[in-house]
């Protein structure tokens, strides 16, 4: 019977000195978070630049309140165009 309790006390120690098992699928999800972070990045970059592009071509330039910043300051006096925020 003691050695039974001591087997049992043996097996419990040596399982809890274990490191967790971490599965492979697991793993391979902790390291696709970051790709699908940049895709996604990637994505609504795009977006604002044809936002951005399709509100300079239909001249509809109160749309690009949408894309830009409050505080941005565009200048295009090089194109002919007006300067100012």
């Amino acid at each position: 019977m003691r050695a039974r309790r001591e087997a049992a006390r043996g097996s419990a120690a040596r399982f809890t000195l274990q490191r967790p098992r971490v599965s492979s699928a697991r793993r391979e999800w902790e390291h696709a978070v970051p790709y699908l972070q940049a895709l996604s990045n990637h994505h609504e970059i795009r977006e604002l630049i044809v936002d951005y592009s399709t509100a300079i071509d239909s001249r509809d330039y109160d749309a690009l309140d949408s894309v830009v910043t409050p505080n941005a300051y565009i200048d295009y006096r090089a194109m002919g165009g007006n300067d100012g925020s």
